[in-house]
């Protein structure tokens, strides 16, 4: 009897932590996603749009992710603006400058599934309005 009731105490403590527990593991790895899209900058190593090659078109771009979930594109002395979110549930991020930055910067913009990822490295892909994307950045 003293077996089957401590079974069914650790079973509701189970099951009552559970969800905690899974949380706080979503919370530590966007933390970690956090800090690697934060430490340091990153440029456009490849882009397609609809199969096509346009990598050119961000050559001497460089992105800075910041931990208040802004960021910027920034070119000699030109500086875009903008934010971003990364989605732990979803393995996307979403990325938005504002509506007057023109070409290359505004393709950027949209929510981008997570393909590939390493502490140098991810490839995304998106598709907007039935064209498809897809990005690598490379720490800078």
């Amino acid at each position: 009897m003293r077996t089957r009731h401590f079974l069914v105490l650790f079973m509701l403590l189970f099951v009552t932590t559970a969800p905690s527990c899974k949380k706080a593991v979503e919370e530590q790895y966007e933390d970690i996603v956090k800090k690697l899209m934060t430490d340091g900058s990153w440029i456009v190593t490849k882009f397609t749009e609809n199969g096509i090659d346009i990598t050119s078109s961000f050559n001497a771009w460089v992105c800075k992710f910041y931990d208040n979930n802004t960021m910027t594109a920034t070119q000699s002395t030109t500086i875009h603006s903008g934010v971003w979110q990364s989605n732990i549930n979803s393995q996307s991020f979403t990325a938005q400058f504002s509506a007057s930055v023109g070409d290359p910067l505004q393709k950027i913009n949209g929510t981008w599934s997570v393909k590939t990822t390493s502490a140098t490295k991810g490839g995304f892909e998106q598709t907007k309005n039935g064209v498809p994307y897809t990005m690598e950045l490379t720490k800078y």
